[in-house]
């Protein structure tokens, strides 16, 4: 026989065998339990007026379930429905990156949990700090992960707001130093550092300022490497407008300001640290499992050290520790961060279980019923399974 022909019948062969295999994969019937927990987001988006879309995902090792779901559109004017490896806006989610890479820093030896922050800032964002009477000498790198500096945030500030809205068709680029600036107009000192909790994200642009001095990288270069996100297997994350868009994604869903498109809205107001980071609701579980495991740490104390109370004499509206927060999820006390933009990622320690939900609408009256239905749904089916499992 020709060795050509034969070489081509083969690899003909080895084609139609895996195009066969991938249609079977496709066409195989979906788990009772996978089948119980889509119905929980298809119910959430029927029953609402909103034209939802909803993207989840839960891995679940002690019940063998690593699943991901989509519910909805991926725009409320369109038809095409959303796919679960959708990628969106994680917003605020991102500040446990960020906290994560100080920790890689503060493991390094290259910076301390309580240096005060005159140490590793820019002089113009030290001169901007001391126009509002703020003290870059007396807030510690610990302040600023825990809330507890006494810096306001320019986030909600209604003059930010106006100013974003100002400049919304302008694609104006916000800088780091310019939302400093905003906070030291506009808004009021909290307290003296280490005095009471204030949520902030003026306190977390300035921790990236902070990972960019430090590290002598870009922050998001020195956050991919430090918090491995190529051995996570996390092909989906990426910094938007500074990391180029991973080959492949399919389009970003769309997420809402109320009834606003936000999608294509320059990203900068939100970028800096207290913000920007683009990913799915798997690359999420991923993540939040490995960092709560204790896998991207070199030292165990480090996770530990995370974990502390931020000032146990400081009152918080959300107790928890340094490095993100603590939400329930039925029963379970899990780790926990929410994005503005309607996302929220956790890991449950005591069921070793990472969940990852966003539903595309934010400032919405309708939205926290919407989340609370998701929520209690997915607890419902995830509570039954763990009892079975027994």
């Amino acid at each position: 026989m020709n060795a050509r022909l034969t070489k081509r019948t083969c690899a003909l062969l080895l084609l139609v065998t895996a195009l066969t295999a991938a249609q079977a994969f496709a066409s195989a019937p979906r788990s009772p339990l996978a089948e119980k927990l889509q119905g929980v987001l298809n119910q959430v988006v029927a029953g609402s007026p909103d034209h939802l879309g909803i993207l989840a995902s839960i891995d679940a090792p002690r019940i063998h379930l690593r699943w991901s779901g989509a519910a909805g559109t991926i725009a409320r004017n369109s038809k095409v429905a959303l796919r679960a490896d959708q990628p969106f806006r994680i917003a605020s989610v991102t500040k446990v990156f960020v906290a994560a890479a100080i920790f890689r820093l503060i493991e390094e030896g290259r910076l301390g949990l309580y240096d005060p922050i005159i140490e590793h800032i820019s002089p113009e964002t030290a001169k901007v700090l001391e126009s509002g009477g703020y003290d870059p000498k007396a807030i510690t790198v610990a302040q600023l992960l825990g809330m507890t500096s006494g810096l306001g945030d320019f986030g909600p500030n209604p003059e930010y707001l106006r100013a974003v809205r100002q400049h919304w068709r302008e694609h104006k680029r916000w800088t780091r130093l310019e939302q400093i600036e905003f906070t030291v107009k506009y808004e009021k000192k909290v307290g003296s550092p280490g005095e009471r909790y204030y949520y902030s994200d003026t306190g977390y642009i300035i921790l990236g300022e902070i990972i960019h001095r430090v590290s002598g990288e870009h922050m998001p270069a020195y956050i991919r490497k430090s918090l491995d996100f190529s051995g996570l297997g996390m092909k989906s994350t990426y910094w938007e407008t500074l990391e180029p868009i991973p080959p492949g994604l399919p389009a970003r869903a769309h997420q809402y300001w109320g009834s606003i498109d936000i999608t294509h809205l320059d990203p900068s107001l939100d970028l800096w640290g207290g913000g920007g980071l683009v990913s799915t609701t798997e690359d999420l579980n991923r993540f939040f499992r490995a960092l709560l495991t204790g896998r991207l740490f070199k030292n165990q104390s480090t996770l530990a050290m995370a974990l502390l109370p931020d000032q146990p004499i400081v009152p918080r509206r959300y107790p928890g520790p340094l490095m993100l927060d603590t939400e329930s999820f039925g029963r379970h006390e899990c780790y926990a961060h929410e994005g503005y933009w309607g996302t929220i990622a956790m890991y449950c320690p005591d069921i070793d279980v990472a969940v990852a939900t966003t539903i595309d609408q934010t400032l919405d009256r309708n939205f926290y019923a919407n989340q609370q239905k998701l929520e209690s749904g997915l607890v419902a089916v995830l509570e039954e399974a763990l009892r079975d499992s027994k």
